[in-house]
């Protein structure tokens, strides 16, 4: 039981980059009220972590896996968005949505059940253009059409 409710903490942490903090932090804190004390998980995933250059290289990694050649910024956007160029690799992916590490056991979320909570928040959050560029990241991390529909279904139906 504990290892779910670490990987529903990393659920709750990788969307907080896009749902917010406060949001993040409320389920947070119902998670933890709502869990027999045997249950409860204190794991720091990202113990010994630091806000360095590798961050920029993770988020660079896991942003070509998503969208591989079909960044959305480029060209005439991306010079005009260099700071949200910046953020997305840096932090957004860098810090928050690249996995830890494909291997170590404090990483509870792949990339693939990643794209399951960012695909999740952003239907949830009514964001068609991102929507869209993740279905198709999905299907490139290994997801199969039926299980990316089976979340977006599942959002839809909490959602309305």
């Amino acid at each position: 039981r504990r290892r779910v409710v670490r990987r529903l903490k990393e659920a709750l942490v990788k969307g907080a980059i896009l749902f917010g903090v406060p949001r993040a932090i409320s389920a947070s804190l119902a998670l933890q009220d709502a869990l027999a004390p045997g249950d409860r998980d204190d794991s720091f995933v990202r113990e010994g972590f630091h806000l360095d250059g590798e961050n920029e290289q993770r988020g660079h990694e896991a942003l070509h896996r998503i969208y591989r050649d079909e960044m959305p910024l480029v060209g005439e956007r991306k010079a005009q968005m260099r700071d949200i160029e910046w953020y997305s690799y840096n932090a957004t992916y860098g810090v928050f949505l690249a996995p830890i590490s494909e291997t170590s056991d404090r990483a509870p979320l792949s990339i693939r059940e990643t794209e399951i909570v960012v695909l999740a928040c952003l239907v949830a959050l009514r964001a068609p253009l991102e929507v869209r560029w993740h279905l198709r990241g999905s299907l490139r991390v290994g997801m199969k059409e039926e299980e990316i529909e089976a979340v977006q279904c599942a959002v839809e139906e909490v959602a309305k």
